[in-house]
């Protein structure tokens, strides 16, 4: 799966999927201080799932007059966001929406 993962997003977390072999953009090494717009342009523009911990960055995406197929965000919410909490959450809302887009 083609991800990008928010700056907030933490690194054990974008190390762990990509051990499982998704393709995983990082905020904060890829685009450093992207701002959340061009973040959400930069996900249309490569079909990427955004993942991200930032309810504005959630909103914003909710919020655009006009919504790409090809990009959607998953807010996360964990506390704390340590791998032990983030990861059996992470791992099954990926796998669900892996199975909502197979035909």
């Amino acid at each position: 799966m083609r991800l990008l993962a928010d700056e907030n997003f933490p690194f054990p977390a974008v190390h762990l999927l990509r051990a499982l072999g998704h393709n995983v953009l990082w905020a904060r090494t890829d685009f450093p201080g992207l701002k959340d717009r061009a973040l959400l342009e930069r996900a249309e523009a490569t079909h990427r799932l955004v993942l991200t911990f930032d309810k504005d960055l959630w909103q914003l995406a909710l919020k655009r007059r006009y919504h790409d197929k090809q990009c959607s965000v998953i807010l996360f919410r964990a506390y704390p966001p340590t791998p032990q909490n983030l990861e059996p959450i992470m791992i099954a809302t990926l796998h669900q929406q892996e199975n909502t887009l197979e035909p």
